[in-house]
């Protein structure tokens, strides 16, 4: 069933990409984003914008899926907010591919995982 996986790290970004061959041939394709909370206009420091927490709670990952099939139609679907722990997010990035969970279905999946 898995013909080629591939895995790609950048500061911002991870993703994973899966070929499936049987039975239907499709392209999938796993990225974590991390996207940082919008701070206040008034410019405070990051200590009193998240107060004891920490600034890293202000970071939120979330995961991007996008399939093409050998036709090429698309599907895609964005899990906002997944984790604010970056090795839970990759984690659940990783489940996702191993399963070949597709977009349609991704929100059931990551909802029974967590």
């Amino acid at each position: 069933m898995l013909h080629h996986r591939d895995v790609t790290v950048n500061a911002e970004i991870d993703a994973i990409y899966r070929v499936i061959r049987d039975p239907v041939e499709m392209f999938l394709e796993y990225r974590l984003i991390a996207l940082d909370t919008p701070k206040a206009s008034a410019p405070i420091s990051e200590r009193e914008f998240y107060d004891e927490l920490g600034a890293e709670l202000g970071l939120r990952y979330c995961i991007l899926i996008i399939c093409i099939d050998r036709y090429g139609g698309t599907e895609t679907k964005f899990l906002y907010d997944v984790s604010r722990d970056r090795t839970i997010a990759q984690e659940l990035l990783r489940i996702l591919c191993e399963g070949a969970v597709t977009p349609c279905t991704a929100s059931y999946i990551l909802e029974d995982l967590l």
